[in-house]
């Protein structure tokens, strides 16, 4: 009757460390979970923006190049309010590209085209910047360009992520 009286709650401690056993283990199949769901909207943005810059350089080479070769679409913005150009095919290609960077999933976006002229004829950069983490930063707090200097939200350092794509024609 002794050793059966020392055996007693064995199996009770053999549980519990199951228990915790299978908790670490499901721990670590959440934390995967998360970090798949991260990467998977950090693909669709990676798409969205990508097929937002070719809709752009699509449209800026549609126009063709004795248009677009003089700069019509330089400082097209979708963010605040823009001068409409002297032509109407650009403010329909703006009105469009706005509308579609409305529709997408990214957070905060603002895109801007500058046009730069060389002797060769010149070179259209569009730029694309979104909030991809959410924090609350808007895209208006950074210059045209992709700027690296991050922006300070509520004394944290905060960075936009930005997309540009060269169209030299």
């Amino acid at each position: 009757m002794d050793m059966l009286h020392k055996q007693q709650g064995a199996g009770f401690i053999e549980v519990l460390v199951a228990l915790v056993i299978l908790a670490i283990g499901l721990l670590g199949v959440l934390s995967m979970q998360a970090r798949g769901l991260t990467s998977n909207q950090r693909a669709l943005f990676a798409s969205e923006v990508n097929l937002l810059a070719m809709d752009m350089a699509d449209r800026i080479m549609a126009y063709g190049i004795v248009g677009a070769d003089s700069g019509e679409y330089d400082t097209l913005s979708t963010q605040g309010a823009t001068t409409l150009a002297d032509d109407v095919v650009v403010d329909a290609d703006r009105t469009a590209w706005i509308n579609a960077m409305t529709a997408s999933s990214l957070p905060s976006v603002i895109g801007d085209v500058t046009w730069e002229a060389n002797t060769d004829g010149g070179t259209y950069t569009i730029s694309i910047r979104w909030d991809e983490t959410r924090e609350g930063v808007t895209a208006g707090t950074l210059a045209n360009d992709c700027d690296t200097r991050p922006v300070l939200v509520l004394g944290a350092a905060q960075k936009l992520s930005c997309y540009q794509l060269t169209v030299t024609l």
